[in-house]
């Protein structure tokens, strides 16, 4: 099962996202940006996907429609939008991380069949093998799996460090350039319950953000967390400069 975050948008973006969410910007003319998640989870034999909404969605509504062109417009299961504040205690503003837009909307993810659970970020420009991600996620025998690049963003990231099986020893929060360690995607392959459980902690405690709080207690506590480095393009949009240069990259035949 999969769950792409297109709930919110750097303020960099600036007017690119002032009537729209990142996930909505078009990107090579007829595409956008969420396409990438949509169709890296098709292409894995995903095909139930939950959207995780919260403003400016109007355009992403238009694209998404029922989710035909990605074969997710089902009877049961395929696409469905989530809109903002599905439980009453979220009915306070903009979600301060992924783990409170998780629990705003904890029946849908209680409700899935799934035994581990995608999830994408909405603005990530690039081609993701999941199918290997989650071939090496089943083998590593880990309860969570996390998504990298090589490369180093141009943007404040965290980074995972390794040991030698490729299992992370911590993580490193806020870095600006290119130091030890893979720079995270944000995207993870997670056990279901591993999920529900850091959910309702975070709830309990009123903890708010995946990696600060979830990710860094989980490791702490001698948890296992595999990385799957992801060896092609892939870039996050973060800012209006990130924007025009991932667009000039699809200029060049070996990258588009």
């Amino acid at each position: 099962h999969g769950i792409i975050f297109a709930y919110g948008s750097d303020d960099r973006l600036g007017e690119l996202v002032r009537t729209r969410t990142a996930a909505s910007l078009p990107f090579c003319g007829r595409y956008r940006l969420i396409d990438f998640a949509l169709s890296s989870l098709m292409n894995a034999g995903v095909y139930d996907v939950g959207v995780i909404m919260q403003r400016d969605y109007q355009s992403l509504l238009d694209h998404l429609e029922s989710g035909i062109y990605w074969d997710m417009s089902r009877r049961h299961g395929g696409l469905k939008l989530l809109p903002p504040f599905g439980l009453p205690e979220y009915h306070r503003g903009d979600y301060t991380g992924t783990i409170e837009a998780l629990n705003a909307v904890s029946t849908y993810v209680r409700d899935i069949q799934a035994d581990n659970i995608i999830l994408m970020q909405g603005d990530v420009a690039g081609n993701i093998d999941l199918s290997a991600a989650m071939r090496e996620h089943i083998r590593s025998n880990a309860e969570i799996t996390a998504i990298c690049t090589e490369d180093t963003p141009d943007y404040c990231h965290n980074r995972y460090i390794a040991d030698a099986d490729g299992f992370a020893r911590h993580i490193v929060f806020n870095q600006t350039e290119a130091g030890e360690g893979y720079a995270s995607l944000e995207a993870y392959i997670i056990s279901k319950k591993l999920l529900t459980d850091t959910m309702d902690l975070c709830a309990k405690e009123n903890l708010r953000h995946f990696h600060r709080d979830a990710i860094a207690s989980y490791l702490k506590d001698g948890g296992k967390l595999k990385l799957y480095v992801h060896k092609g393009y892939a870039k996050r949009i973060m800012s209006k400069a990130s924007y025009f240069s991932s667009s000039m990259d699809m200029l060049k035949p070996e990258v588009r």
